[in-house]
């Protein structure tokens, strides 16, 4: 896994507290078959992060489990009546 990847995990399950958003300075679109054990040793193609991106101005406070709306999909299965309306299809 991604170093970032399993601090934010590690704090999210052991710790608690505040946790600073971390912006990667790269990223990955591109998902490697875990069915395949020849992919376990194998790192997909990483690019360059252009930074992030927010929706809206002004400083905000909140809990934040983050991840795209096809991982909320897959997390509440087909009707997602518990997400909120931008990600409901």
């Amino acid at each position: 896994m991604h170093p970032l990847t399993v601090r934010s995990l590690r704090h999210a399950l052991f710790d608690s507290g505040e946790m600073e958003v971390e912006v990667s300075a790269e990223y990955t679109g591109i998902n490697l078959d875990w069915a395949d054990p020849a992919n376990f040793d194998r790192a997909p193609v990483i690019k360059p992060n252009d930074g992030l991106c927010w929706d809206g101005d002004g400083d905000v406070e909140g809990t934040l489990w983050g991840g795209c709306c096809e991982v909320f999909f897959a997390y509440y299965g087909k009707g997602c009546n518990g997400l909120p309306p931008i990600c409901r299809v």
